[in-house]
């Protein structure tokens, strides 16, 4: 579903670049957006094996492919893992939004902690 509605919009997003451990999972969706004329503007969209939790590998790939958004659809189990590459990448270009990132991550993880104890601090939307 991500692919494809990345694909509708292509013309907005640009390039698509899909990285899974198994290649052909990637060509699969691949072949589906293709086969449903999901992309708005002819492209082509690459694939690329990757285990996402190897932190240096994403990170190569996010500087070979020159993305500027990465979506993680993996497991929750990856997040961290890809997410510490972005933000590894995104230090080389702004070392402060990282440090305001940090900042937020922690303030973020306090909020959890407290809502999961039912302590004060935290609202209920």
């Amino acid at each position: 579903m991500v692919a494809h509605k990345c694909a509708q919009h292509n013309d907005e997003l640009g390039r698509i670049a899909i990285a899974s451990r198994n290649i052909s999972k990637c060509q699969a969706i691949i072949d589906s957006v293709k086969a449903k004329g999901s992309l708005k503007q002819p492209a082509d969209i690459q694939a690329f094996a990757l285990d996402a939790l190897d932190v240096e590998a994403t990170k190569a790939l996010i500087v070979q492919t020159e993305s500027q958004i990465v979506i993680n659809v993996g497991s929750a189990f990856l997040n961290m893992s890809v997410l510490r590459a972005c933000t590894h990448r995104a230090d080389r270009v702004a070392d402060r939004h990282q440090r305001r990132f940090r900042v937020f991550e922690h303030v973020g993880a306090a909020r959890l902690h407290r809502h999961r104890r039912g302590l004060p601090g935290h609202r209920h939307p």
